[in-house]
């Protein structure tokens, strides 16, 4: 049976520096996933998977276990958010086979992804903003959002904060501001030594 997954986001994802920063995968089995299009698994509908029990003896430990077409789907959507309500939240990731889905309700489906989806980004913006105001507070946290962030920004139409330059606080008029004599300090720091020097060389009593 063709079962299928719908994204609304592509997977795998490079980080700002290039490395893999995010991925689907389940039993051990890694899914590409194109935004905005339906990714049909396995047509042979099966997947197999070996591990073992024991590292002591792995031939005589090996186990191997099949895997449905069904099974992958359902274990990556639900990997990448969580059951609620018996659908899966929150990034977006839809399932069905289609060969009993008909093209409405695939289209249904995908609509209910992207919408899961504007939710999913819109809390990663609150997050990023949240730890954006404690950064303005001296604590830890970021200036600039990531790529990711960057692009939810994007897509909500939202504009992101920007550190604020205050201007320098103003002298009032009606105060004078003397600026410091250098012969004056020159003679109060020689002043300072020659005691200091005195205090050292003093006989003790």
């Amino acid at each position: 049976m063709p079962w299928a997954i719908w994204s609304p986001e592509d997977f795998p994802k490079r980080g700002d520096q290039g490395f893999l920063v995010d991925y689907v995968q389940a039993y051990r089995i890694q899914v590409p996933l194109s935004a905005g299009a339906w990714t049909a698994l396995d047509p042979d509908g099966f997947y197999k998977d070996t591990y073992v029990t024991s590292w002591v003896d792995k031939e005589a430990d090996q186990k191997e276990i099949t895997i449905s077409a069904r099974e992958l789907a359902t274990r990556i959507c639900r990997d990448k958010g969580m059951e609620f309500n018996g659908t899966f939240y929150p990034v977006g990731l839809m399932f069905c086979n289609s060969d009993h889905t008909s093209e409405k309700e695939m289209e249904t489906l995908a609509a209910e992804g992207k919408k899961r989806n504007l939710v999913f980004r819109k809390k990663v913006v609150e997050a990023f903003e949240m730890q954006f105001r404690v950064k303005m507070q001296g604590g830890p946290g970021r200036w600039s959002p990531t790529t990711y962030e960057q692009e939810c920004y994007d897509l909500l139409g939202m504009t992101r904060p920007e550190v604020v330059n205050r201007p320098a606080a103003q002298v009032p008029a009606n105060i004078q501001i003397i600026q410091p004599d250098p012969a004056q300090i020159s003679q109060l720091v020689a002043a300072e030594v020659e005691k200091r020097m005195a205090e050292l060389t003093a006989p003790k009593r």
